[in-house]
């Protein structure tokens, strides 16, 4: 019983953050209307059909919660797939920089602030003339 009575607690908590466009402590005026809700229909469901109605009930919405989590998987699938390609973009842009970076270190002599060195400036200025 204090099984049942925590998880409608819970649902009546979550509906009511929902419904509170996410405030974490929804009125208690919200909470009440969710929980009388929540006992209508149950209580709807018990006198029009009993317990096996109210099973059938709760088999439909936790098929209908399971076609929503496959959904939801798929879309971390994705996202995730989208986060390694763009991961392996930009390394592949980092040593392609790096590449060119020690390429022209090694041709011209580039020194650690990014200019040329000036001995080497001057000695191929020598070397044209």
């Amino acid at each position: 019983m204090l099984f049942v009575i925590t998880s409608a607690n819970s649902v009546i908590f979550v509906l009511g953050m929902f419904t509170s466009k996410g405030v974490l402590e929804p009125r208690r005026l919200v909470l009440v209307v969710w929980g009388v809700i929540q006992v209508l229909v149950v209580g709807v469901l018990l006198l029009s059909g009993g317990l096996e109605a109210l099973q059938t009930i709760s088999i439909i919405a936790a098929f209908l919660f399971m076609i929503l989590m496959v959904f939801m998987a798929v879309s971390l699938l994705r996202s995730l797939q989208n986060e390694r390609r763009k991961i392996e973009r930009q390394n592949l842009a980092l040593r392609v920089a790096v590449e060119k970076l020690l390429a022209s270190e090694a041709a011209g002599r580039i020194t650690s602030d990014g200019c040329r060195d000036k001995e080497t400036d001057i000695e191929s200025k020598r070397s044209e003339e």
